[in-house]
């Protein structure tokens, strides 16, 4: 990544558009979307879930 998108990112990450790939406002509608259907369909109490960084502290920051 070059250096001004990089600083970009870290000044705005909410509104930072990469050029290939998601933002992060489109990474947190759809691990909000996740979240709500996960729920829905498991109704116990430990779920084991894996994925990148950036999705896991969205849905943690939704759970708290």
């Amino acid at each position: 990544m070059e250096r001004k998108r990089f600083e970009q990112f870290w000044r705005n990450p909410e509104g930072y558009r990469p050029v290939t790939g998601e933002g992060f406002l489109d990474v947190e509608k759809r691990a909000v979307s996740f979240l709500s259907r996960s729920t829905a369909e498991y109704e116990i109490e430990s779920v084991l879930i894996v994925s990148h960084a950036i999705f896991l502290k969205v849905l943690l920051s939704k759970i708290r």
